[in-house]
This record gives structure tokens, sequence and C-alpha cells, in this order.
């Protein structure tokens, strides 16, 4: 487990990691999408990623509500500037992450990864990107296994 539980520097590590693949539904706009846009793609990965591992359990409701409805925005590939453009948006990493439990099974983290790399395969990655970018988005929140 990461000592650091900052949801800034994890989010901004997942769309790293996520580069040029995070534009994958906005072609014509390649180069020009909002950097608000970009994180909250990120975000929503990461979401996905500790929605597999904690069902969300440990969030308070409101919190929780806003995690699956990002979700269910990015997975729908629906408008995502409302999260975007919100401060709630780090507010719910923060507890998404502080929500963690303090050890994962093994077991725990490869269904985890399969529900987010089953999740990248539908915003439109190939099965090769979607898988590694799924391992390196579980290392980013929970470390080195």
């Amino acid at each position: 487990m990461p000592a650091q539980r900052n949801a800034k520097p994890i989010v901004d590590a997942i769309r790293d990691e996520l580069g040029i693949d995070a534009y994958h539904l906005y072609e014509e706009e390649r180069y020009s999408i909002a950097a608000e846009i970009l994180r909250a793609i990120a975000t929503a990965c990461g979401l996905e990623f500790i929605k597999g591992l904690t069902g969300f359990k440990g969030m308070g409701e409101q919190m929780r509500e806003e995690a699956h409805e990002l979700i269910r925005r990015w997975r729908a590939r629906e408008d995502l500037t409302e999260f975007a453009r919100s401060e709630r948006i780090e507010m719910i990493t923060a507890e998404a992450l502080a929500a963690l439990p303090p050890t994962v099974t093994h077991e725990k983290r490869q269904a985890a990864r399969a529900s987010l790399e089953a999740a990248l395969i539908q915003f439109g990655l190939s099965g090769d990107d979607a898988k590694s970018h799924a391992h390196q988005i579980e290392d980013i929140v929970l470390g080195k296994d």
C-alpha cells in the first residue's frame, strides 16, 4: 500500500499513465481536450479500480453515489464536464482512497484489475492496451504487489 493517499498525485499519475489513450473518444480534438476532462477520465479509471476492491464501502452515501455516477458516465461515454469542473471530484477520490483497507488480497487485486480492464475495453481501448493500463493503475493506487 502506498504511504501517501493524497488524491491529486494519484490521479495525475493515472492521467500520465493513460497518456494519449485517454483521447480515444476524442479523435477530432486529439490535442485540445480540456485538462479537467482528462482529469475526470483518470479519476473514473482510479475509482473503477477502487470500486472493484471495496464496492465503495466506507464512503459516505453522497460521495458513493457521485463516484458511481462518474464511473457510469465515463463507461457510457457521456459528458464528464459537470464532474470535471467540480471541486468535489478530488473529495470523492480522497474519500475512496481513505476507505481502502490496509491490506488487499491478491484475488481482490486481480478482480479489481479485471473490472478496470473490462471498463477500459468498453471505453474503446484494445485488449492489450487495457491490460497494460489496468496493471499500471493498480500499481499506482496500491503500490507494487
